[in-house]
Parts: C-alpha cells; sequence; structure tokens
C-alpha cells in the first residue's frame, strides 16, 4: 500500500475495538456499510483532510464524539449499549478535562510574575532571600521551558534585574523576543498573520467546554477555574511565617521570629492560607465540573 493511500486509510480496528465490535462471517454486509458511514463522518468532521493527517486530539474527537451516536445505536448490540456508551462518557471526561485543565494552567504560567519583588524585600536574611530567589527563578525557568520552547531563558541575575524594575511573565520574554528577531532583520519575510497560542488555547478550551456539556457528560464551571487560579497565583507566603493556621500569641512580641505580627494580622492572614489551601485542593482534584443528575461536583 502506497504511503498516500496509508494515510487516507481509516484505523477502523481502533474503532471498532473502542465500541467492541466484532464482525462475523455474516456481518461483511452490515461492516461495509459501516465502514461507508464513517468515511462519509470523516468528510463531514474534516473536510478535504485525511485521517492519517489529523492530530491525535481530532481522531479522538472523531471517534468518541462525532460517531458515538451512530455507532451505539447501529453497531453495538442492545444489551451492551448502555455500558459501551458509559465506557465512552468516562474516557471523553477523563481526556478532555485534564486537557481543559492543562490548558488552564498552561495560561495562568504564562502570564505568571514568578518574581515576588514584596516578599524579598521583606526577608532579612540575605541567604535566605538568595534561595528564595532561586527557587523561584527554577519554576519560572521549567515553565519557560515547558511552554515556549523557542524563547530564549534569561540568566538569573538578567532575570532577576529585569523583575527588580518591572514585573515581567512569559509573555513579556516571549514579546521581547519577537520584537528583537525583528529589529535585526533587514528585510522581513511577509507572512500570514498567525493566531497567538493563546487565542487557540481559549478557542480550544471553549469547544471543549461546549461539547462536554452538549454530550450532557459534564458542565464546567470556568469562572471557578478562573477564581480559582487567581488565588492562587496572587497568594504571597509570609518568608517567616508560611502556611500560618492557629494564632500564635508569641509573635505579636517577636518571639516566634524577627517579624512581628499583630493578632488581627495573624486572623487574615491565617484566612488566606486556609483558602489558598482550599483552593490548592479544588485544583489537585479538578473541582470545577458537574456530572448531570448529582448534585455534587465529581472530583478527578
Amino acid at each position: 500500500m502506497s504511503e498516500k493511500k496509508n494515510e487516507a486509510q481509516l484505523d477502523y480496528e481502533r474503532i471498532f475495538s473502542v465500541y467492541e465490535i466484532k464482525w462475523g462471517y455474516n456481518d461483511q454486509k452490515k461492516r461495509d456499510a459501516t465502514e461507508k458511514y464513517l468515511k462519509r463522518a470523516l468528510e463531514k468532521s474534516f473536510p478535504g483532510r485525511k485521517w492519517g493527517g489529523l492530530s491525535e486530539a481530532e481522531k479522538e474527537l472523531f471517534i468518541y464524539i462525532h460517531i458515538k451516536k451512530y455507532m451505539i445505536e447501529k453497531c453495538v448490540l442492545a444489551g451492551k449499549q448502555e455500558r459501551i456508551s458509559e465506557k465512552i462518557k468516562a474516557h471523553v471526561s477523563d481526556v478532555w478535562l485534564n486537557a481543559a485543565n492543562a490548558i488552564y494552567i498552561e495560561k495562568t504560567l504564562r502570564s505568571r510574575y514568578f518574581y515576588d519583588k514584596p516578599a524579598f524585600d521583606a526577608m532579612a536574611d540575605d541567604n535566605e532571600k538568595a534561595k528564595a530567589k532561586e527557587k523561584a527563578y527554577k519554576q519560572f525557568k521549567e515553565a519557560m521551558r515547558a511552554f515556549s520552547p523557542d524563547t530564549p531563558v534569561p540568566s538569573l541575575e538578567e532575570w532577576a534585574a529585569d523583575n527588580e524594575r518591572t514585573p515581567k511573565n512569559i509573555k513579556d520574554y516571549e514579546l521581547r523576543h519577537i520584537l528583537s528577531h525583528e529589529a535585526v532583520e533587514p528585510e522581513p519575510v511577509k507572512t500570514e498573520s498567525k493566531a497567538s497560542q493563546a487565542d487557540i488555547d481559549h478557542v480550544l478550551l471553549m469547544t471543549i467546554v461546549k461539547i462536554l456539556r452538549e454530550q450532557k457528560i459534564a458542565d464546567i464551571d470556568v469562572g471557578k477555574i478562573e477564581k480559582c487560579l487567581t488565588f492562587i497565583n496572587a497568594f504571597h507566603e509570609c518568608p517567616i511565617h508560611p502556611l500560618m493556621l492557629r494564632y500564635d500569641a508569641d509573635l505579636e512580641t517577636g518571639k516566634g521570629g524577627n517579624l512581628k505580627m499583630t493578632k488581627e494580622e495573624q486572623e487574615e492572614y491565617i484566612k488566606r492560607c486556609q483558602d489558598y489551601l482550599y483552593y490548592m485542593g479544588m485544583l489537585d482534584n479538578l473541582s470545577f465540573y458537574e456530572v448531570p443528575g448529582k448534585n455534587q461536583p465529581r472530583k478527578g
């Protein structure tokens, strides 16, 4: 089989396996009709494109969403339809909800200011301050390499100097790199305007939310995700008393460390620490969606 023909060939066996369909000797007519339907469905879902040219996400979308109704109603035995339908829902829920969460985390990290200047300035010990900066820089560098591998990563010293003047996130470094690259090009090659990854991710996320809701698999609370991640990113641990969860009378006199905190300040900070743990638990469990027919959010 030629490479071009191979690319066009639908992976029927994969599809039949997902729906647990085993064709018998007398099922050839039905199998032929099903394969014809799948070819038409592929053309309708992705006009002008071949199976081999689809991304894995697009193949999953086709198998688990676009052809689901037909495959279950026309091909799956009546006694297995309910179980197969639930299996499909569970798979879509796991894959697409995790994808939605990953997109939001990436979006948040690309906008996050890793250099926490107020916290660093509050540290009296230079060694502790240096360690805190190195830890924050490591997180920044890992996020940069994961989400923007083509953007040069500044050194620790350059990054610290940059952020001392003006806070910068990954998107700022991406923009600086693009502008710097364009500046040294004597005659930039004219290319079509390309959509930003942030815009693509946003549309992809909204598509996932819409599909899950329409398929009655899950209803994602986008506002809840945004509120959770906004709080986590804005939360600043006290450099000397991280994650305080109970009142400490010694802190009012300074006995508990070199940073005094009044009772009111402690109570306010304790509340923020409790909220931080609550939102971190929510993020860890992906508690951002409800399953139709259930009253409580389903945990991932």
